[in-house]
């Protein structure tokens, strides 16, 4: 007997931590740090329920801003959770503050930063670039709009996820790096976690699967 899992739902009301007060805007607001989570069951496709995040970190390296999210609709994949929070940072950081997000998805960041590229000398080229025809084409297609609407410099950067200690001291990732992806990845994973697939169904998941 086969079962139906309970779909994603198509919207989530979007979680704040602390207050983004814009009156005395300063460098430190430039510092963004955003990450998706797949999840209690990531490497299961029919259960990941996917979550997303970012985090402002303040000049003495202390959070001082968070949104955070489960991803919405029936794809949950963890690209799709890394690009919404790009989305989300881009919808409501004000267009002419000068913002540097940071994230660990390397495709992602490459991927947006040449977005941003075509768009800054040809926006036709932009608009045509692959990755706006792709099975995530909907949420490049959202970033490119929102990106289109910025009138201040927008920069997207790799980091280490998961960074070591090791790596901490070397200097492979900086302190405030480090700090940011950390606090953005547990707040992705906490949205992951809002809309878990129960475990009745994890549990009638598997019996089907034994079978």
């Amino acid at each position: 007997t086969m079962f139906n899992l309970s779909p994603p739902a198509d919207e989530h009301e979007v979680c704040q931590l602390g207050t983004l007060d814009l009156s005395n805007v300063g460098d430190e607001l430039r510092r963004v740090y955003s990450d998706g989570s797949g999840g209690a069951y990531s490497s299961i496709p029919q259960l990941r329920r996917c979550g997303w995040s970012w985090v402002l970190i303040g000049p003495k390296e202390d959070l001082i801003f968070a949104r955070y999210s489960p991803l919405e609709g029936p794809l949950q994949t963890v690209p799709r959770s890394e690009l919404a929070a790009v989305i989300d940072i881009l919808g409501h950081m004000p267009c002419g503050l000068a913002l540097e997000i940071t994230l660990d998805a390397r495709t992602v960041q490459r991927t947006a930063s040449k977005i941003h590229a075509l768009d800054r000398i040809d926006k036709a080229k932009a608009e045509g670039h692959p990755a706006l025809f792709s099975d995530n084409g909907d949420l490049w297609a959202d970033f490119l709009q929102a990106l289109q609407q910025r009138t201040a410099t927008t920069s997207f950067v790799w980091c280490k996820s998961h960074a070591t200690h090791l790596q901490l001291w070397s200097g492979f990732i900086s302190r405030v790096a480090f700090i940011g992806n950390t606090y953005a990845d547990a707040f992705a994973g906490q949205a992951a976690a809002m809309h878990q697939t129960t475990d009745e169904d994890k549990a009638s998941f598997d019996i089907i699967m034994g079978r």
